[in-house]
């Protein structure tokens, strides 16, 4: 089975060349076509560019901070925001 990685960040073309250069072969390098945030089951984001993103992210299964800390992705209460 493979995936399908999206980028959101504010170095996606630094991440894409890395990772493109590691030859993968069950993952694939989605673009920022809008319709990918339906698609992509694995984010490499920034927390405060992927926050709002959130309820479009339908088949998401795994998300990773592109830096430490997460605040962006939760509400005061601990709870996953959906805005």
């Amino acid at each position: 089975m493979g995936h399908k990685l999206l980028l959101l960040t504010k170095a996606n073309q630094q991440y894409r060349d890395l990772i493109e250069a590691l030859v993968l072969p069950n993952l694939v390098l989605l673009n920022d076509d809008p319709k990918n945030l339906t698609e992509a089951d694995i984010w490499l984001a920034e927390p405060k560019l992927a926050a709002p993103l959130l309820p479009h992210a339908k088949n998401l299964q795994w998300l990773q901070s592109s830096f430490a800390g997460i605040d962006a992705l939760m509400s005061p209460g601990g709870e996953k925001t959906t805005n």
